[in-house]
């Protein structure tokens, strides 16, 4: 195994544990505040959420991931990108200490302009918390950022607890919020042992800020394509099947939303360190290709099989409606998955222009498509997920592997086989659920059902997929 991918190995590693215990312990210390804050209160939280959000995006302009990408990148370069941040920062915290009083008025929420105010002041540290981060993703020190998010969230966490059980309300979570920027901004400083001072001299930085708008542009059109579904349908259909649908997407999608942030987080840096050898770029890719193919599409065909159990179990029988779209759903997702592992690979290249021209074309198609299939209700709207993620996901492939120099077909190959080994093991258990009891209790035939459906994966894939297997089953974290 190369240097470049073992470094990899190693960062995905220590981003997953890390950030996995940090999620487990806010969540736990979530499910408690919860019982301190009144409807209203998580009203005011989830606003300012959003338009923190969109602050921290035109703050950050994309320029983290410039410094990420450019491997000729010096001191006076990265002060240069401090400048620029903090110019963006300055012009977006002035908006929002102005607009303040007239975000809460229009929002009825008297409260709200304080937040924006306070939240202003401690925006303006987020210049040093972008510069930072990315020279430690720049570097793979996925573990030493780790820590320190791991720290950080769980002191934060702790910290909302003590204020909810003061009767600070939605205060308790904007404090603990805004705090975890100052400590994780104070900490990979720290870590860096080096504090940036900018240098306003932006000669030769139009190119970069070209390069981060587009990023920038790109996240703000997927989070846009993330939720047209809904803005698109929610006039047309009632509201219960809307509550069905959006269940049934969120409980889709709620595996690929969890790891692929943390997929593309280590491999961006690592393409970009290594893109001055493109032949190696290609053949990384391909590796991390056949192993994400050969995991998610059985994931996913046996989430589908299980899926009414499952809903059943966790959510009650209220929620049944909603299976058969989950399970056509769910069958798409390996191929928004494949999709999506392109972005990282062409930002490193250079062409962060691909990602945006993607999201744009995904963002029409869908929007059209569920626009005339919303009549049909809940099984129309998922059947239009059945055709719309192939022309994405062909659309994403032509854009890629030109740019990355990758054969079109070898990615069809790639994914043919671990798609048609989980489609017969999908087949399979269907037949089995019509022959297994209907009495037994529904966590009996979720057990036996994924146990029948892994095993069957791997006897198949050692039938018609032996190399994936092997190469499978040598990766270790």
């Amino acid at each position: 195994m190369s240097s470049s991918l073992n470094t990899a190995r190693q960062a995905f590693k220590w981003t997953l544990y890390l950030r996995g215990m940090s999620q487990v312990a806010t969540w736990l210390i979530s499910l408690i505040v919860i019982r301190y804050l009144t409807p209203a209160d998580y009203g005011i939280v989830a606003l300012t959420e959003i338009i923190f959000m969109l602050v921290m995006l035109f703050c950050s302009a994309g320029l983290g991931d410039v410094v990420i990408q450019r491997t000729d990148a010096d001191e006076q370069f990265n002060k240069k990108v401090l400048s620029l941040l903090l110019l963006l920062t300055s012009v977006m915290c002035s908006l929002l200490l102005i607009s303040a009083p007239y975000l809460a008025r229009y929002y009825n929420q008297p409260d709200l302009t304080l937040v924006l105010r306070l939240s202003a002041l401690v925006f303006m540290f987020t210049p040093w918390l972008v510069l930072s981060s990315s020279i430690l993703a720049k570097n793979m020190d996925f573990k030493s950022r780790g820590k320190i998010d791991l720290y950080a969230a769980v002191s934060t966490a702790l910290l909302s607890l003590v204020l909810a059980y003061g009767g600070f309300g939605f205060w308790s979570l904007i404090i603990s919020s805004l705090l975890n920027i100052l400590l994780r901004t104070l900490g990979y400083n720290l870590i860096l042992k080096k504090f940036y001072l900018p240098a306003f001299e932006l000669t030769g930085m139009w190119s970069p800020l070209k390069f981060g708008l587009t990023v920038a542009a790109t996240s703000l059109l997927f989070g846009l394509f993330m939720k047209v579904d809904i803005l698109v349908i929610a006039n047309q259909i009632d509201s219960q099947t809307l509550g069905y649908y959006a269940l049934a997407m969120h409980l889709a999608l709620l595996p690929m939303v969890k790891i692929m942030p943390l997929v593309n987080e280590v491999a961006y840096p690592m393409y970009a360190n290594i893109k001055h050898n493109p032949t190696e770029c290609r053949r990384i890719f391909s590796y991390m290709l056949r192993l994400i193919c050969f995991a998610v599409f059985p994931l996913f065909s046996i989430f589908s099989a299980v899926a009414p159990e499952l809903v059943e179990l966790l959510l009650g029988k209220q929620w049944l409606p909603a299976v058969i779209a989950l399970q056509i759903i769910l069958l798409t997702v390996p191929f928004r998955i494949v999709s999506n592992l392109f972005s990282p690979l062409l930002k490193a290249l250079g062409h962060p222009q691909t990602g945006l021209q993607h999201v744009s074309f995904s963002c029409v198609v869908v929007a059209l498509l569920f626009y005339f299939a919303a009549p049909y209700g809940l099984q129309g709207l998922a059947l239009a997920w059945l055709i719309a993620t192939p022309l994405i996901l062909a659309f994403a492939l032509n854009l890629s592997t030109r740019r990355a120099d990758i054969p079109f077909f070898m990615l069809i190959a790639t994914m043919l086989r671990p798609a048609l080994v989980a489609a017969l093991t999908l087949g399979a258990l269907y037949w089995l659920s019509v022959y297994l009891p209907a009495d037994w209790h529904k966590l009996v035939l979720l057990l036996l059902k994924s146990f029948a459906g892994a095993v069957l994966y791997l006897l198949l894939s050692w039938v018609f997929n032996r190399a994936q297997l092997l190469e499978a089953a040598k990766f270790r974290l």
